[in-house]
């Protein structure tokens, strides 16, 4: 991905773990996530971002070690794992702090089904008050997203769901600066060609096979 002009790289504890016969939600620990961290920044000459869950509980040791791994941003959810309900608005809010590193911050609720696309909206802009530099609330809608973009803070979208048929041009005018691609491509290996192809004319996310319109990154 690099060598065709990728300006940086993300990678996620959910697409890894499928390799390492694992799922999603701390079954991937700090210290398998930072290994895996430091092997892709070892191998390219790019940023890279970690999603970092919800970052592996309460300590803050764990975005300095990020860092000393070699990336260049972690993703942080407000998601109380294991399970799939949120954290609470006030200690998700204390999660997200200045790094030193780009800290996106992710408001999963909608994702989870446990608060509606106005609560991600409301922490999202909490998020990013108290230092976050970038915001992502995945697979809102087109609405939600262009009220993120609006705030000035730069948005993380999810090409999955609804937005999985857009194009590139078509998702940048609702105003993100950033595009995921989600866990589809590594969950399904024979789907994976059309998963992380993004057709050069037509800027679409290709999927020959017709399937996996919703991933989680």
């Amino acid at each position: 991905m690099a060598q065709p002009g990728a300006q940086a790289q993300a990678t996620t504890p959910s697409g890894y773990g499928v390799t390492l016969g694992l799922t999603d939600g701390r079954q991937i620990t700090r210290d398998i996530a930072l290994q895996h961290a430091a092997s892709i920044c070892a191998s390219v000459d790019v940023p890279v971002n970690r999603d970092f869950e919800n970052g592996f509980g309460d300590d803050p040791e764990t975005v300095k070690l990020a860092a000393e791994a070699g990336l260049s941003g972690v993703s942080v959810e407000d998601t109380a794992v294991p399970g799939t309900n949120s954290n609470p608005f006030d200690p998700a809010l204390a999660r997200i702090e200045a790094a030193g590193i780009v800290l996106t911050a992710r408001a999963d609720g909608w994702l989870m089904n446990s608060y509606e696309t106005a609560e991600a909206l409301r922490r999202c802009h909490a998020f990013a008050q108290a230092g976050a530099d970038v915001m992502y609330a995945p697979l809102v809608d087109a609405g939600t997203t262009r009220a993120l973009a609006a705030t000035g803070t730069p948005v993380n979208l999810l090409a999955a769901g609804a937005m999985r048929d857009l194009t590139t041009d078509e998702i940048g005018a609702l105003g993100p600066a950033r595009i995921s691609i989600g866990v589809g491509w590594p969950a399904s290996p024979s789907r994976c060609p059309g998963w992380h192809q993004c057709d050069a004319g037509t800027g679409r996310f290709h999927d020959p096979e017709g399937g996996g319109k919703h991933g989680r990154d």
